[in-house]
């Protein structure tokens, strides 16, 4: 598709700015991706799907300062969403805030507290502080809550002698956790 020769057929339809944003976040055009998106915002000011792809592009040009702050906006409009939570604990987790981090993936886990993804990043959190003991229990938590997901999916990954298994990353982290404390 020409999304130029579309926007000068319709140049206020905001879905088609904010697709060829996000294919020029592909292409590692952030700024146009920005200015795309920019654009599909201010025709369409109360998506949240447009709103939630320029954060992409914040993320790409490596400016947390605006990527924090649009997050904020979101949770502010939308306080129960987990997920905004979770971005936002996984860009102070980047910033090497702790415990700034710590305290939105708890935030996230007051909302949805069986989210393996939320554990996981606890866990790391946690590793960062130094606290080995419940970042163990963090890693812990994020692999049970993987293994019901599974299960209730009716999703099985196994190994050649049929286990049920999980990403090696979950057990590394969690073995990782164990050996600091010892």
């Amino acid at each position: 598709m020409d999304y130029n020769q579309a926007l000068q057929l319709n140049p206020n339809a905001a879905l088609l700015y904010d697709q060829r944003g996000r294919l020029k976040l592909l292409a590692k055009d952030y700024t146009g991706a920005l200015e795309d998106h920019n654009t599909a915002i201010k025709l369409k000011p109360n998506d949240l799907t447009f709103i939630d792809h320029r954060l992409d592009g914040y993320y790409a040009l490596g400016n947390y300062n605006l990527l924090l702050s649009a997050l904020d906006e979101m949770i502010a409009a939308s306080p129960k969403d987990e997920v905004l939570h979770e971005k936002k604990a996984r860009v102070l987790y980047e910033m090497k805030e702790w415990n700034q981090a710590l305290k939105s993936i708890n935030e996230a886990l007051e909302i949805n507290g069986s989210s393996a993804l939320a554990f996981d990043l606890k866990g790391l959190i946690l590793m960062q502080q130094g606290s080995y003991e419940e970042s163990l229990s963090a890693f812990n938590q994020a692999i049970f809550f993987k293994i019901k997901v599974y299960q209730v999916s009716g999703t099985h990954f196994k190994d050649d002698s049929n286990n049920t298994m999980l990403h090696s990353s979950d057990w590394k982290r969690s073995k990782l956790a164990f050996f600091c404390i010892r």
